[in-house]
């Protein structure tokens, strides 16, 4: 499948992820936790949606699953997480843009490492 096919449904399953993110950043937000945490936490919870989704619907892997699968995506997805709170905190800090707003352009940034991370890397066999 070709890589502008495989953006689209990772697009899509990213979709539900965000979600589940946005509720959960939400939410947090309405408790008063940090921005940063919520952030962190509201990823997180669109992570525990992604793998399985992404791994048989998106990458259409017929492997079973695997541990260095898994820490492949774990690791790329956390690499993802240093994007997006790199991203928000930049964006917060130093543009000094609403928190909302920061949160659209960090999930952009995560949403690349994360794709090309997933595709070139945790997925390799089953996307090549």
């Amino acid at each position: 499948m070709n890589t502008g096919r495989l953006f689209v449904k990772f697009c899509f399953v990213g979709v539900l992820n965000t979600v589940v993110n946005y509720g959960v950043f939400a939410g947090l937000l309405a408790f008063h936790v940090h921005y940063l945490m919520a952030s962190s936490a509201g990823f997180l919870a669109g992570v525990v949606t992604s793998y399985g989704i992404n791994r048989r619907w998106t990458f259409a892997s017929t492997q079973q699953a695997s541990w260095p699968e898994a820490s492949r995506f774990l690791l790329v997805n956390l690499g993802a997480l240093g994007a997006n709170a790199l991203a928000m905190y930049a964006s917060v800090e130093w543009c000094r843009l609403p928190v909302r707003l920061a949160w659209g352009i960090a999930i952009g940034v995560s949403l690349n490492v994360n794709f090309f991370g997933s595709k070139r890397w945790v997925f390799r066999r089953a996307s090549s």
